[in-house]
């Protein structure tokens, strides 16, 4: 008897697509992850804690393949995904991304600036 293939669960497909040791993105898995999503009226909540979680890697790789992930999603998930990217919480996670980011320029250039001075 050939054993049964359970299907792989969102978070099993967001860390293959989303990985620091991927060499390149991997739109095998954006894909299903996307169909995925639009198949089951359950996911979207998941999806973008999940999705949320990685574009805030330390690591500038995971983090740039989660946006370009974010990007495929908002152009081939339904409403659904959609509403759940536009709520406070998912835009709030986003936020916090881009103020640390401001944090780190503003310190950054304040360095740079004590330095330069005799």
């Amino acid at each position: 008897m050939e054993p049964v293939m359970e299907p792989e669960t969102l978070d099993v497909r967001i860390n293959r697509a989303i990985n620091p040791l991927n060499k390149e993105l991997n739109w095998t898995s954006i894909n299903s992850f996307c169909k995925q999503l639009n198949e089951d009226f359950e996911e979207p909540p998941l999806a973008t804690q999940l999705l949320a979680h990685k574009i805030q890697s330390p690591q500038e790789w995971e983090a740039i393949q989660a946006l370009t992930f974010l990007e495929t999603c908002m152009k081939s998930c339904g409403k659904r995904f959609h509403d759940k990217v536009g709520k406070f919480c998912f835009l709030y996670e986003l936020i916090k991304v881009f103020a640390l980011l401001g944090t780190l320029t503003t310190v950054g250039s304040l360095e740079q600036g004590a330095a330069a001075r005799p």
